[in-house]
Formats: structure tokens, sequence, C-alpha cells
């Protein structure tokens, strides 16, 4: 099962200045997880449990 779809329009998830391997697939990204540690969106959704999620993308 897919976990939450996160919300990482604030720019606090956002690096501009390097880029690191993600911390879940190894590779690099510019994003940053709610915790600073690298990370792409998409795999950090895979990762997170449903009832864990935070800054969940708002119901469309």
């Amino acid at each position: 099962m897919a976990g939450p779809v996160l919300d990482w329009r604030d720019a606090r998830h956002y690096d501009r200045t390097t880029d690191k391997p993600c911390r879940w697939c190894g590779h690099r990204t510019p994003l940053r997880d709610d915790t600073r540690r690298p990370a792409h969106k998409v795999c950090a959704e895979r990762h997170t449990p449903p009832e864990e999620g935070t800054h969940l993308a708002p119901d469309q």
C-alpha cells in the first residue's frame, strides 16, 4: 500500500545549493524531508506509513 501524498510546496524542502544522495534510493536530489535529510518526495511517500504522514497535501 502506498503512503500518504506529502505536501512539499514549502521552500524548506528544496536545497538550491547542493544535491545529496536520497536516504531511500541513493540517487542525488535537491529535495529534503521534514528533518532536512535528502529524500525524493516519491521515495518519502513510499516509506511513510499513512498514520505517520506529516505535511499532507490538502484534499482536492
